[in-house]
């Protein structure tokens, strides 16, 4: 059952990061300035000063000229030059709103429905005669911008596409902290890159994250492995077998006191990391 979690973990990690960069859908245009109407923000009011709350999840490696949506966020993701929010609970006053602050930072925004026939476009073209839309296109400085919206009883569901940031920029909003409540239990590996999808568990009783490592030979992988098993050691865990006696295939189960560490290398690069209490 672990092995299938595992693997059905790593496969879904690698189609997000696809889907991330490549997903492409069929659009219709809205014609015309069909949103004018609805836009509520106060251009006048509009600043380059963006103060954030202290519990915004917003990066704050993204370009400061770049208006923020304060908006419950559910999870951030990023991969090459893309980072994508998905945000939950999104009312239409603060969606609309956000659209009028992106016009006031010199955005022409364009409104898109998505054509799920391959065959006819007919049905999209009609939402699209009464001013529906699935997407808002547009782009600032060297930044496309996408903001997929889906609405239920007053509130969205929108995803967030910022393309164009250089890959450091992507790569830093993409790396979470170890979590602190087990950096001292078990501590984050030499080499070890975290991602958002990474830390799938991180509760008092429960650590699972999924540690991915950069592309590196075999040779220095195994290295790392052992090396990373001899730093648990030295914190007083215990095991049967010597780190010597590990390969990149071998599964590894770590005991100190009422804690259990259980270490699974994958194919990639990437080491499953599971500890309990």
């Amino acid at each position: 059952m672990k092995k299938h979690m595992n693997e059905s973990f790593g496969l879904l990690m690698v189609i997000l990061l696809v889907c991330l960069v490549a997903c492409q859908r069929n659009t219709v245009v809205v014609e015309g300035d069909t949103l004018s109407k609805d836009i509520t923000a106060d251009v006048a009011a509009v600043t380059d000063i963006q103060v954030l709350p202290e519990d915004s999840q917003w990066p704050k490696e993204l370009p400061a000229e770049l208006p923020v949506l304060d908006a419950p966020i559910e999870t951030v993701m990023a991969a090459g030059t893309l980072v994508r929010i998905f945000y939950v609970g999104v009312s239409e006053e603060t969606f609309l709103d956000y659209l009028g602050r992106l016009k006031a930072a010199g955005c022409e925004l364009q409104a898109v429905v998505y054509n799920s026939n391959p065959t006819s476009d007919e049905n999209a073209k009609k939402r699209a005669q009464r001013g529906e839309y699935d997407a808002i296109y547009t782009s600032l400085d060297d930044l496309d911008l996408r903001l997929e919206v889906s609405w239920d009883g007053g509130e969205g569901r929108v995803t967030y596409d910022i393309d164009g940031l250089n890959t450091e920029t992507a790569a830093a909003i993409d790396a979470p902290d170890w979590p602190a409540n087990w950096a001292d239990l078990v501590p984050q590996p030499q080499g070890c890159t975290l991602i958002r999808p990474s830390i799938m568990e991180a509760g008092d009783e429960r650590l699972m994250v999924l540690c991915a490592h950069a592309e590196i030979l075999d040779e220095e992988r195994l290295v790392n492995y052992r090396e990373y098993i001899q730093v648990l050691l030295d914190l007083g865990y215990q095991m049967q077998s010597s780190p010597e006696d590990v390969s990149l295939t071998t599964r590894v189960t770590l005991v100190k006191n009422t804690v259990t560490v259980d270490l699974d290398p994958e194919a990639g690069g990437s080491l499953m990391i599971n500890a309990q209490k």
